[in-house]
């Protein structure tokens, strides 16, 4: 699992237009989250939910979304700003996409990928190959599910550590990147999570994955479990990590691919990589633009009503072994009514849980995101 996952690195998560999604996912209960579920079992657990008065009731409002594309004109604005230009590009439409790509006169690349078919779905990205190659080595973060669910295969956890860098303080650098996809468009966007990519832990990250049963391969054993160990790293290497959401009343939305009924639910990933260097790798998957309110804000239930719901959900599943539960919390997703596309709020729950199988054992802890219409209380 963990060669598998090293090899894939985080490169061109967008090219897969039509991607097939579970959900749920597994995971490590010691290490998946820094949360602490607040219920141990659905059967041990009652939750008691206080009656919100209209006062006090939590509010959201639901709103237009446009699927943003992104136009040569904004790729070479924000190159400009980045202090760099096309040097050679190439156009590519295909039955399903239009390709636009190319190399900057910093030796960087860039790729534009839009979908043409019936869903929406962008992608952009602007890579320092060479540098960002020093960082995909080790997986460390490839977005906020793989990162709270699937922890025991990555090393992001080593990284969580503020700190400031000598080329610039954490705030500085996240207030250049914001900076930068203004410049290519993209404003309405919210921090989910910033990850200090200090060398010394680069280092022992290194020397964790190289030993750690833990990452060795499947199958044929590998020297250092296939990872490259270094001796060389240096503040050179020194970096912040940043994954934006796309915001909606500061409320992101949410970044998981998921089946929901029929459709597949794509979601938006930003995450840009900031070294001395600049920008050693951005991506932008799935952005969009909030528009016209369609609905003014107005009351909608409470987490512990939506919990209440979940829990009533999975209630009765006899194969559901140990379940927990986290604390809900608030997003936007998307879908499409008619001609329009809505953004509209949801409370979602993470569970944890283990499924029994026919040798009445149990299997590694799983993950499921059950999501409940914030306005009706529909599970979705």
């Amino acid at each position: 699992m963990a060669n598998s996952f090293q090899k894939a690195g985080f490169l061109l998560w967008g090219l897969c237009i039509a991607i097939a999604c579970t959900a749920c996912t597994k995971g490590n209960a010691e290490t998946a989250s820094a949360e602490k579920p607040i219920a141990a079992t659905a059967a041990q657990t009652t939750q008691h939910s206080t009656p919100e008065t209209e006062e006090n009731a939590e509010k959201a409002g639901v709103y237009e979304g446009t699927p943003q594309h992104f136009s040569e004109e904004d790729i070479d604005r924000f190159l400009s700003h980045c202090g760099d230009g096309v040097a050679a590009s190439q156009k590519d439409t295909g039955d399903t996409h239009i390709k636009y790509s190319g190399t900057t006169n910093k030796g960087k690349t860039f790729l534009s990928l839009k979908s043409t078919g019936y869903h929406p779905h962008e992608v952009f990205q602007y890579v320092d190959e060479e540098r960002y190659a020093i960082y995909r080595e080790y997986p460390i973060y490839a977005g906020e599910e793989a990162y709270e669910t699937n922890a025991q295969y990555s090393v992001g956890w080593m990284f969580t550590e503020p700190k400031d860098f000598s080329f610039a303080t954490a705030e500085e650098a996240e207030k250049t990147v914001r900076t930068a996809l203004a410049a290519l468009g993209v404003t309405d966007i919210t921090l989910l999570r910033t990850l200090y990519i200090d060398h010394n832990t680069m280092e022992a990250a290194g020397k964790k994955l190289a030993s750690d049963p833990v990452y060795a391969p499947i199958g044929e054993p590998q020297e250092n479990n296939g990872y490259t160990l270094r001796e060389d790293w240096s503040e050179a290497d020194d970096a912040y990590m940043f994954s934006f959401g796309i915001a909606v009343e500061n409320t992101p939305l949410s970044t998981r691919f998921e089946i929901q009924d029929t459709a597949t639910y794509t979601g938006s990933k930003i995450i840009v990589w900031y070294s001395g260097n600049g920008i050693d790798f951005l991506s932008v998957d799935m952005p969009w633009k909030i528009g016209r309110p369609l609905q003014e804000p107005q009351n909608i239930i409470s987490s512990e009503e939506a919990l209440a719901i979940v829990k009533n959900q999975l209630d009765g599943i006899l194969t559901y072994q140990n379940v927990s539960y986290y604390d809900p919390f608030l997003e936007y997703q998307y879908k499409q009514e008619k001609d329009t596309w809505i953004l509209y709020p949801v409370w979602t729950v993470k569970v944890s849980y283990q499924m029994m199988t026919n040798a009445d054992t149990v299997s590694d802890v799983m993950y499921c995101f059950l999501c409940v219409d914030a306005r009706t209380g529909e599970v979705l």
